[in-house]
């Protein structure tokens, strides 16, 4: 599983490269303004895309927020560990008991 991961991050390492590859020849002076023009362009198209995909969630919201009216509640560890703890020494009480 490690090695997936650190192939799919060499692969977006890649594809970040290769872009930069591609925009180095528009690096020069004259040029230069239509690189970050583009760039600017290209967030924006990004950013609405990524709005328009998820602004549904937003009027799911207060339902999704209600669900945790119906199930169990988080326990901390210290509650955890305590009841850990007791099912642990119940056993061994009953045998003491029964001896």
């Amino acid at each position: 599983m490690k090695s997936f991961i650190m192939s799919l991050f060499l692969l977006t390492s890649a594809f970040g490269s290769a872009l930069g590859i591609a925009l180095s020849p528009t690096a020069v002076d004259p040029k230069l303004l239509w690189m970050y023009v583009g760039l600017c362009i290209a967030c924006f198209i990004a950013g609405v895309l990524f709005w328009v995909i998820y602004s549904k969630y937003n009027d799911t919201e207060e339902e999704m927020n209600e669900l945790e009216k119906y199930t169990a509640k988080p326990k901390s560890v210290e509650q955890a560990d305590e009841e850990k703890a007791a099912a642990a020494e119940a056993p061994a009480r009953e045998k003491s008991i029964s001896e």
